[in-house]
Formats: C-alpha cells, structure tokens, sequence
C-alpha cells in the first residue's frame, strides 16, 4: 500500500516540476542516519552468555562506518558513526558532465542526526535533525543558450520509525522530515518576468530566490549481508513543499530513487 502511494506522488512531483529543469531543479539526497539503526541488535532480556554474545555484536557495529551509493542516478558517498542508540551521518555526491550542447555540474550534501526514543520488541521509533544543500551550474540546460547556477540548501526535523522482525534480514524504514528550505538561482528571474508579459499583473515580483516549507516522506527497504557486515538500503524520498499548493508548475524539487551500501 505504502509502496503504491509512492509510486503514485512520485509520478505527479516529477510532472508537477515540468518548469524547472537542470540546475533550476533540486533533489533532497537522503539523510544517512536513517540507514543503520534498523539493524542493531534486538533489546530483550536474554541470559548472561546471550547477554554476552548481545554485548559483542553491539561492539561490532560502533564506530565509523563507510559507504557508497546511488541518488538520483548521482554517486554517493557516505559516513556514518553509529553507537546502540543513535546515529550521525554525513552524504556527499554529485556528478560531473560536459557534452557537446549541455553541461551539467552538481554536488549536494546532507547531515543528520537520528536517535531511538521508543523501543519496541520489533520496532523503533526514532527522532532526528539535519541541514543539507546542493551546488549546481548548467549551460544550455536549464535556460537556452545560457549559464545557469544554483545554491540550495535546506533543515528539518526527522521521525523515522524503523521495523524489522526478529531474526529477519529484512527491515522496513518510514522516515518524515519537516523543515524548511531555501534556493537561490537567475531561473526564477527569467520565470518572473515571463509571467509579467504572460499575465500583465504588476504584483508579480522579479526574484531570484524562493524559500519555504518542506514535508518530505520516504520509504525504504534495508536488508543485510556478509553476516550484517554489509547493509543495503533502497528507498524513495518525494520532497512536498508549499509551493505545490501555491503555484504547482513551480515546485522546485524532483522526487529522489537513493541506493546505499554501508560497509
């Protein structure tokens, strides 16, 4: 069900920012705490030798753990330190492309902080923050014929509740951050003034800038391998903004596929 609803906002965002494209477009890169904590060991009363065997498993997985990935068809680069109840991570990616009638250059960035605050035998509910931003120019992508730029950046505040039944290699993770964000580009100059002589209206502002609030669900599936050595997470994020109840044809963000193996 779940899984479905996704699919389906993530096909009306990607139509709803038909007018922003290249660096005038921005995606959210996955925060990266929310990736591990699925995974820790199960709290339950166990006998002193399980109790033992828990205490050295936990062991196993404190400290710094890195990572590659996917976002948006971006490399992605990860570092997470974990200790039993929480999470600070740091993403990096980006790419880098020159073709013969566009290029496109970008780097984005997110840092998170996620704790358990309810434990469950199976479950977990988590709270969190991070801040996070991106860098991008084109040429001939977002404006014809022109260089274009952008600066973004964003904060928020994160639930996740993350499920995982005992003994399974699999996890569900459902994560909502709430936050606000801020985009500064020359796009949205050419935007206003091409609703001016659209429309005639004189309140129409010429401006390079947009800010504003941000709702942002994800689902995700995390599964692990090698004996939990290696965990794997796959999930959509589909960025909400004031901007879709507003002016809809202006929503500046494109819903995010992410990939990550944590090693």
């Amino acid at each position: 069900m779940f899984l479905i609803f996704f699919i389906i906002l993530f096909i009306a965002l990607s139509s709803c920012a038909k007018k922003i494209q290249g660096a005038g477009s921005a995606s959210i890169a996955p925060s990266v705490s929310e990736v591990l904590l699925t995974f820790q060991p199960e709290v339950q009363v166990l006998g002193e030798t399980q109790e033992q065997d828990r205490e050295e498993k936990i062991e196993d997985k404190r400290g710094l753990r890195i990572g590659i990935g996917v976002s948006n068809l971006r490399p992605y680069l990860v570092g997470v330190y974990v200790s039993e109840e929480s999470a600070f991570g740091l993403g990096l990616g980006g790419i880098l492309f020159s073709g013969f009638q566009k290029s496109y250059d970008v780097l984005t960035g997110d840092l998170s902080f996620l704790t358990r605050w309810l434990k469950g035998k199976n479950s977990f509910l988590g709270l969190g923050i991070g801040v996070g931003g991106s860098i991008a120019q084109d040429e001939n992508w977002s404006r014809p014929g022109k260089k274009t730029n952008l600066l973004e950046a964003h904060f928020y505040g994160q639930l996740h509740l993350g499920v995982r039944p005992p003994g399974s290699g699999i996890g569900v993770a459902l994560n909502f951050k709430i936050g606000g964000f801020y985009i500064a580009s020359p796009v949205f100059v050419d935007i206003s003034q091409e609703l001016k002589q659209q429309t005639g209206s004189e309140y129409i502002r010429e401006r390079d800038n947009i800010r504003g609030l941000s709702f942002t669900p994800s689902f995700g599936i995390n599964w692990s391998m090698v004996d939990g050595k290696v965990l794997s997470y796959l999930g959509f994020a589909l960025p909400l903004t004031t901007f879709l109840i507003f002016e809809p044809d202006f929503h500046p963000y494109i819903p995010s596929l992410n990939f990550i193996m944590v090693f």
